[in-house]
């Protein structure tokens, strides 16, 4: 898998987040300001997993840095 010409890029964190999705709870720093840079390098991925047969589910890409998944929330101010 070939990069190209994407060149090193830093990420800037903004928020502490949640997605609640039904039963599946993610925690996620949220970013600032996403470089183009990572979208084009998550383009590239996508193009090339799609050419190796696998699958993504449709959706658009929301930047963010996953720190944890499936969690049970027991605090009700988060």
């Amino acid at each position: 898998m070939s990069l190209g010409n994407i060149s090193r890029f830093s990420l800037l964190i903004q928020n502490l987040g949640l997605f609640d999705k039904a039963q599946r709870k993610i925690l996620y720093y949220q970013l600032k300001d996403a470089p183009v840079a990572l979208f084009e390098l998550v383009s590239i991925i996508q193009n090339t997993a799609q050419s190796c047969g696998l699958c993504f589910e449709v959706m658009s890409f929301k930047p963010h840095i996953t720190i944890a998944r499936q969690l049970t929330i027991q605090d009700a101010s988060l």
